[in-house]
């Protein structure tokens, strides 16, 4: 009766060590660490996106009417390029950021988007924030 006891005992075990194994080896620690990093650029693109507008406002509020007609082609570029990027501009997923002590003006919805992967949550992260800071040059440049 000890041995069959025993002998259940090292099955239990033995079971629940390959299910730890496998559970291991699912790179579940690996798309983790993809969405922390996706979470990070997407904070990242956050604060620039605040940094465009209020130098967007800036510009366009100080600016006179001669720098306006001269550069309406650069500005309806760059309102359409942040158009375009807002629309892109999806949450982490389990990294939704909450709004305590947080500006509510900001310019993007908070919208799970698409289903992705985390590589492709991390690819599209940082193509954001590539852009984001395209559009910043493209503000600086003015």
């Amino acid at each position: 009766m000890l041995n069959l006891k025993l002998k259940n005992s090292l099955y239990v075990i033995a079971f629940l060590w390959m299910t730890y194994a496998l559970l291991a080896c699912t790179g579940e620690e690996e798309k983790s660490e993809e969405l922390e990093k996706a979470f990070e650029l997407h904070l990242e693109s956050l604060e620039i996106r605040k940094n465009v507008t209020e130098k967007l406002s800036k510009l366009t509020t100080d600016a006179d009417s001669v720098f306006m007609e001269k550069n309406k082609i650069q500005l309806d570029s760059i309102q359409a390029a942040l158009k375009d990027w807002d629309e892109l501009f999806i949450e982490v997923p389990g990294f939704e950021h909450d709004h305590e002590g947080h500006d509510h003006h900001h310019h993007h919805d908070h919208n799970s988007g698409p289903q992705l992967t985390p590589t492709e949550h991390l690819d599209l992260q940082q193509y954001l924030l590539t852009e984001i800071k395209r559009i910043l040059e493209s503000i600086n440049k003015l």
